[in-house]
């Protein structure tokens, strides 16, 4: 595991879409500067030389809470653990800058993914999201 870098933008895009998550493909190679410029360590990757991303997690602070975002295994990775040791480098990580608490976002077509969390003691509150794209 290494902490992304700029040069991974297209290799994260092509992860994120292979893993079926929803992102604004145009959008990518931007967030992920602006990410790196603002927490250059939480923005994970297994990285498996020479096949490449295994798997990802995009993590945010914002000097309150964590968030977890895009957390992404490669399909024929899956089941290897490779998730799981993301999220938990990035609780390691969260918590020596001084986080307490992770927030996450599930989409409804994505439910299948609770269980996993729920193993990784998260757990579910009920909330209103709203957004606005700018």
């Amino acid at each position: 595991m290494r902490s992304a870098r700029p040069e991974d933008a297209a290799a994260l895009a092509a992860l994120w879409n292979a893993a079926g998550l929803h992102f604004r493909a145009e959008y990518a190679e931007r967030e992920l500067q602006a990410a790196l410029a603002r927490n250059p360590d939480l923005v994970i990757v297994a990285d498996e030389p020479p096949t490449g991303l295994a798997g990802s997690v995009f993590g945010t602070f914002d000097g309150r809470r964590g968030w977890l975002n895009r957390l992404a295994t490669s399909p024929d990775r899956r089941g290897k653990g490779i998730a799981t040791a993301l999220v938990r480098e990035l609780e390691r990580r969260l918590l020596a800058k001084g986080c307490v608490k992770i927030n996450l976002l599930v989409e409804p077509g994505n439910a299948d993914v609770v269980p996993f969390y729920e193993r990784l003691r998260f757990h579910p509150r009920s909330m209103i999201f709203m957004d606005k794209w700018l």
